[in-house]
């Protein structure tokens, strides 16, 4: 007898078969030789991009307080990520602009950033996240805690 009931659970359990299929069948993660070179090849697209806003700001005459960028392979996600500080003045125009912004470097995706120009602090969190609900309150998390310590207050712990 087809009941719609067996017609539901055949087909729950049809997807359920293709699920469990191409979760077999994803990518491993990769070996530390592999997640080595990863790691490296990492930061050098990380150092890339800071060298890139970097070379703007020089030649657009801006003086460079600070500057200095870190990186992070994540090997759960296959995803590089990367860190990039700059505190920049225009003294002849009063300008004064600090920037810490975190990337998906292999998108060139801006995740989180906070800003503060003569004074003024703003910050932005980006929803463009593919894959770990978890990074995403990371980044949230970076984002506001750089504005906290911007703003001279310390940086939440949890």
């Amino acid at each position: 007898m087809n009941t719609p009931h067996r017609k539901a659970l055949g087909s729950a359990l049809a997807l359920s078969l293709i699920l469990f299929a191409a979760h077999v069948s994803a990518q491993s993660p990769p070996t530390a030789t592999e997640a080595f070179n990863l790691r490296r090849q990492c930061k050098k697209m990380s150092d890339e991009k800071a060298q890139e806003a970097l070379d703007t700001n020089t030649m657009l005459k801006w003086e460079i307080v600070a500057a200095w960028n870190t990186s992070r392979y994540d090997p759960t996600s296959n995803r590089c990520y990367g860190r990039s500080y700059q505190h920049i003045v225009k003294p002849s125009y009063r300008l004064d602009h600090e920037n810490d912004q975190v990337f998906d470097l292999q998108t060139d995706d801006l995740l989180a950033a906070a800003m503060i120009e003569n004074g003024k602090s703003m910050g932005i969190s980006s929803i463009l996240i593919t894959g770990s609900r978890g990074f995403h309150r990371v980044v949230q998390r970076v984002a506001h805690q750089i504005l906290a310590i911007k703003r001279g207050k310390p940086p939440r712990t949890t």
